[in-house]
């Protein structure tokens, strides 16, 4: 299985289905709980649970996952961030997903990534895109990019005097709208 259509369906459907099991356990204390490390139960079921569907629908491939799991083997490398925003999502803020992305197993850069799916936990349709097909919000093919009306800028700062920097940036640079969590 080297087609990035079927790929990037595989993909869609356990990060789909990843997504839905984190949904169900949102919010549960029970998830925050350190395993190792940084890697949390949340973190560890989800990636457990994306694994298994990829082996499940036949997948043969070396699974990397972010919690440090390496899965399987075969021609293809899959890459797994089975809870991208853990701190939001262990924090009940809704802004969280499951990103899986395939490339060869050989593969020297992202240019030869064959296929990708970003689930979101809480809201919205997986985005996926599969080499040389495009891109999909759920089922459909996104076949006109969107032109937004401003410049807008996303950040993620850990320490709050990131914030400071990252403020003198935006003034000089000009022209940006600044978005924030649940905005």
């Amino acid at each position: 299985m080297h087609d990035p259509g079927d790929l990037r369906k595989v993909l869609v459907k356990a990060a789909s289905e990843t997504a839905a099991l984190l949904r169900d356990s949102a919010c549960d204390p029970r998830m925050v709980e350190r395993i190792r490390g940084e890697t949390t139960r949340a973190d560890l079921i989800a990636e457990e649970y994306a694994v298994d569907l990829l082996k499940s629908m036949g997948l043969k491939a070396r699974i990397i996952g972010e919690e440090g799991g390496v899965y399987g083997d075969g021609d293809l490398v899959v890459i797994i961030d089975p809870l991208d925003g853990s701190v939001n999502y262990l924090n009940c803020i809704p802004w969280a997903s499951v990103s899986i992305a395939v490339a060869p197993k050989d593969a020297s850069s992202f240019s030869e990534v064959l296929a990708g799916a970003v689930a979101p936990i809480f809201t919205g349709y997986t985005l996926s895109f599969e080499k040389g097909g495009g891109c999909y919000e759920g089922g459909s093919r996104i076949v006109e990019a969107y032109k937004p009306y401003k410049r807008m800028l996303a950040v993620y700062a850990e320490h709050p005097d990131a914030l400071y920097s990252i403020a003198r940036v935006v003034k000089s640079i000009g022209g940006f709208k600044v978005r924030s969590l649940g905005s």
